[in-house]
């Protein structure tokens, strides 16, 4: 009944983890071969025309492929299909009394995308340590002095949703690489304006995974707030520990219509799910209690 229940919320809860993007819509970048094209998505046939400020709906969103013929100017296909995708839930393995799973553990629906390979993501972690000054020297009156810096960490540490997202954004495997091909040649690129290509060390980018475990801590906004909304949910890691994933701050198939494909705009005033108001940065705000 336990295995029965994840899986059902995988489906449900957690069917929207699909790639997403930080750049927008006509930021977003490709490399074919050895020459760098802008690829500006929009409906099939239209040319790339780019969805206006504020439209809802993948059509014409940064996540319409529509009108490129690698997709076969379909939308949905580079990342689901109706038949032979990607398992979506792991078959557990018992050697030595040990219990592993023998696959990763998905939460997008019907997977047609390549994987990525990788395994291995360096993730931002904030640590604390406190040291002992040397006698008779104080700082603000204390004899110790904490300091706060980044470790990476490594190994298949990220939740189930953002796997998904990453089989784009990490740029080690093509957009064109899906329904079973691995030698696609359209990778986004990284850079500035492109964005969307964050590689395999994610330090400088917002922990997620098993960097993010959520344990409902009292100095941040309680996750109940958040799902009486329906907005930026909790994923899960594949052992089920909850964690903020990619999709806990985009909406990958662009329901909300906002900037950059995020569950809440950031970029306005506006009243938070526990009631503060706030002059801006909604989105932080949600979760953060500042």
């Amino acid at each position: 009944m336990k295995r029965f229940r994840l899986i059902k919320t995988a489906v449900t809860v957690m069917a929207l983890g699909v790639a997403t993007s930080f750049a927008t819509a006509a930021d977003v970048n490709y490399t074919n071969g050895t020459t760098n094209q802008t690829y500006t998505p929009g409906a099939p046939g239209a040319g790339g025309t780019v969805n206006a400020a504020g439209a809802k709906g993948i059509r014409g969103s940064s996540h319409d492929f529509g009108a490129q013929t690698w997709s076969g100017n379909e939308i949905c296909r580079p990342c689901h299909a109706p038949h032979n995708t990607t398992p979506t839930s792991a078959t557990l393995v018992t050697t030595n009394g040990q219990t592993q799973v023998s696959q990763q553990i998905l939460s997008g629906p019907l997977w047609n995308h390549t994987l990525s390979q990788n395994g291995q993501y360096k993730m931002y972690l904030s640590v604390s340590q406190t040291y002992n000054l040397p006698t008779g020297y104080t700082v603000n009156g204390s004899s110790t002095l904490t300091t706060s810096y980044e470790q990476a960490t490594t190994g298949q540490n990220v939740d189930t949703n953002s796997i998904l997202c990453l089989s784009c954004h990490d740029g080690t495997v093509a957009l064109d690489s899906f329904g079973g091909a691995t030698n696609g040649s359209k990778f986004i690129n990284g850079g500035v304006l492109g964005g969307a290509n964050f590689g395999t060390d994610l330090t400088n980018d917002h922990p997620i995974g098993a960097a993010a475990i959520w344990t409902n801590p009292s100095y941040m906004v309680p996750q109940e707030l958040r799902d009486a909304q329906g907005i930026m949910p909790i994923r899960l890691m594949p052992d089920g520990t909850k964690a903020v994933g990619c999709t806990s701050c985009h909406e990958p198939h662009n329901r909300t219509g906002n900037p950059n494909m995020l569950w809440v705009p950031n970029n306005k005033a506006g009243t938070t799910v526990d009631g503060r108001a706030v002059s801006g940065s909604l989105l932080c705000m949600n979760c953060h209690k500042k």
